[in-house]
C-alpha cells in the first residue's frame, strides 16, 4: 500500500508535502479500526524489511529503536536492583521474558478498559 500522497493546491494554497498529506490523512480520515489496519500494514512492511536484513526507516522504526533502548535501560536497572536486594537470587533472561509478557498483559487490559470508557 503506497501511503505517500501529493495534494493539489486548493484556492491558491501551496502543495502539501507527502509527509504533511499523510499526517492529515491519518488525523482526519483514519480513525479507530482504520488506524489499526494502517499500523498493521506498516508493521508488516517493517517485518519484511527486517527479514531481508534491511534496517527499517521512518517514525515507527524510530519508535521501536528508541522504545527498546528505554526499556532495556529500565529492565537492566530493575534487574540490577533486584540482584542487589536479594543476593541469594538472580534475575535471568527467562525472568525478563516473563516481565515483558506481564507488561503486555497489563497493556492489553488497560487498552480494553480505555476502549470501554470511550464507548460510554
Amino acid at each position: 500500500m503506497d501511503t505517500s500522497l501529493t495534494v493539489a493546491p486548493v484556492f491558491g494554497s501551496p502543495r502539501l508535502s507527502p509527509d504533511t498529506a499523510n499526517t492529515l490523512l491519518v488525523r482526519f480520515a483514519l480513525t479507530g479500526d482504520k488506524r489499526l489496519l494502517y499500523g498493521s500494514g506498516v508493521r508488516d512492511r517493517m517485518r519484511k524489511q527486517l527479514a531481508k536484513g534491511e534496517t527499517p526507516k521512518g517514525y515507527r522504526a524510530h519508535f521501536l529503536e528508541d522504545g527498546a533502548r528505554h526499556l532495556l535501560e529500565t529492565v537492566y536497572s530493575l534487574a540490577r536492583d533486584f540482584n542487589r536486594t536479594y543476593p541469594w537470587d538472580q534475575i535471568s533472561a527467562p525472568d525478563i521474558v516473563d516481565l515483558l509478557q506481564t507488561t503486555k498483559n497489563m497493556y492489553v487490559r488497560r487498552s480494553q478498559l480505555e476502549e470501554g470508557e470511550e464507548e460510554d
